[in-house]
């Protein structure tokens, strides 16, 4: 799953040596609790469905950036 209990950077890394193409972060979401995290991923999920290109892997573009900033600035309301 996109959900890391460890640094980002790592789990990125991790994940790099699957993948021929340079990996990049492009959001980190510090949630407060397990549930905001879920809450916040399914978000992520629902807005990303149209990006994706299988599993956990998105088709990158202009559009795609602005959604993510999008989540970033709304995740705040699933904090319970």
């Amino acid at each position: 799953d996109g959900m890391s209990h460890s640094d980002p950077e790592k789990r990125m890394a991790a994940i790099q040596t699957g993948c021929p193409y340079p990996l990049e972060l492009m959001a980190k979401i510090k949630c407060t609790s397990d549930r905001h995290a879920y809450s916040v991923e399914k978000a992520v999920h629902d807005v990303m469905a149209k990006y994706r290109k299988q599993g956990e892997w998105f088709r990158a573009s202009d559009k795609v950036i602005v959604d993510i900033w999008n989540i970033r600035s709304i995740a705040d309301q699933f904090v319970n």
